[in-house]
């Protein structure tokens, strides 16, 4: 039995991620999904130092693709590492303006989160969505003006392909909660 029949058969199926973010389907049921440590490079995992969870190694490279990364080159890191580094700035209209000097700098990082990107069940709900921070606190952080909803961001694990892209503004989303502790 294929997981995708599984699924139509609402049988309960876990599927482990590029970034690790796992997904749970209970169809019809107030917990859908989640996403988990979304900076981390693939195959990387946070640190239990909770400002300090990222380490510029979590989320420079993948696993497996250090000989490949090249500090010079931002391009060859891992996808949030080229959301960090890229130059352009964001349109406003999405979460208002987000200049490159604010990406990658929280006190409270966040470490898990609904989910708000992707193609499975998104955890929207009483217009926001529920945040797990570095020190373990959680809290239900509202989406501003219903934006983040209304965007249908796409699952930024397959490839990052711009700043004013719907997989950058994944990043900046999970930004903003890690900015709203």
């Amino acid at each position: 039995m294929s997981r995708r029949t599984s699924v139509r058969r609402f049988i309960p199926v876990f599927k482990a991620t590029a970034l690790q973010a796992v997904v749970v389907y209970f169809p019809v049921s107030p917990l859908s999904a989640y996403g988990y440590a979304l900076p981390a490079g693939i195959g990387r995992f946070p640190r239990d130092a909770g400002p300090k969870m990222y380490s510029k190694e979590v989320i420079q490279s993948d696993y497996g693709r250090e000989a490949f990364f090249n500090p010079a080159d931002p391009t060859t890191g891992s996808f949030y590492w080229r959301y960090i580094h890229d130059a352009g700035s964001p349109a406003p209209a999405f979460m208002g303006p987000w200049p490159p000097e604010r990406r990658g700098k929280h006190a409270w990082p966040a470490l898990l989160s609904d989910a708000y990107f992707g193609d499975w069940t998104e955890g929207y709900h009483m217009g926001g969505y529920n945040v797990l921070y570095c020190d373990l606190h959680a809290r239900w952080t509202r989406d501003p003006g219903g934006r983040i909803h209304a965007a249908r961001l796409a699952d930024p694990r397959r490839d990052y392909t711009g700043i004013n892209s719907t997989k950058a503004y994944a990043y900046i989303v999970w930004e903003f909660f890690s900015q709203h502790p």
